[in-house]
Formats: structure tokens, C-alpha cells, sequence
């Protein structure tokens, strides 16, 4: 599914928000317009997102570290960092893109989700 139909984008908006962040919490969270990964994507707007392979790149995100929580739920682990962290596929929302470790092609199975919010600080 793209993004803008996705399940993930409706339980990341919905269910994931509600359940981590309290009401004040999340009137800090902005709104962002997210860009479509094609051209025949449509541009969303959301609180919660992942990021495209360009923003990966952008931010320089080339892997990410699995939670406790992910590795006890399941999520697929690579390999181990000296430092014990466990390195995960995680998914972005563009399909069928890859970088490092980070890859979008499925929803579901044990990838890694890495949600993404900007917020206002002062409020």
C-alpha cells in the first residue's frame, strides 16, 4: 500500500498517538506535510510519519538500534554492536526502497518501525 492508504500510516496516527503521548504531549506534536515518495503519491499531512529513503539519507540514518521491547517482540536482528546494541531493518515509507539497513518493501513480518514527530518546544 502507499503511504497515504497505508494501515500503518492510520495506526501510527491514531492508535500509536494516543497510546504514548498525553493530551498535552500531543498538542506539541505539529502537523507536517509529508511528501509522497512518487509523483502519483499523494501529499499527506500527519503528526506521526516515517521517513522517505531521502530523508534517511539526508539525516544520515544508515541503521538503527532495536529496542528491547522490538527484540522481545520479535523483530528481526542483524547483528550486534560492541556495544550491545542489536541492529534492525526498519521500515520507510516509500515502497520498495532500501539503504543500509533500512528497507520499505512490507508491512509486517518482524522489520522495525521507527516513527518520526517534529514538536514545538515552549508550549
Amino acid at each position: 500500500a502507499r503511504w497515504e492508504n497505508s494501515a500503518l500510516r492510520k495506526s501510527l496516527n491514531k492508535e500509536f498517538l494516543e497510546d504514548s503521548f498525553s493530551e498535552e504531549e500531543q498538542a506539541c506534536i505539529l502537523s507536517t506535510k509529508v511528501a509522497g515518495a512518487t509523483s502519483s503519491d499523494k501529499e499527506t499531512t500527519d503528526k506521526v510519519f516515517l521517513l522517505s529513503l531521502k530523508e534517511a539519507q539526508k539525516y544520515g540514518v544508515k541503521y538503527r538500534s532495536a529496542t528491547e521491547y522490538a527484540v522481545d517482540n520479535g523483530a528481526l536482528v542483524h547483528s550486534f554492536m560492541s556495544n550491545g546494541e542489536h541492529i534492525t531493518t526498519w521500515y520507510l515509507r516509500d515502497p520498495k526502497q532500501y539503504t543500509g539497513m533500512v528497507k520499505s518493501e512490507y508491512w509486517g513480518g518482524s522489520f522495525g518501525v521507527c516513527p518520526v514527530i517534529w514538536v514545538e518546544l515552549g508550549q
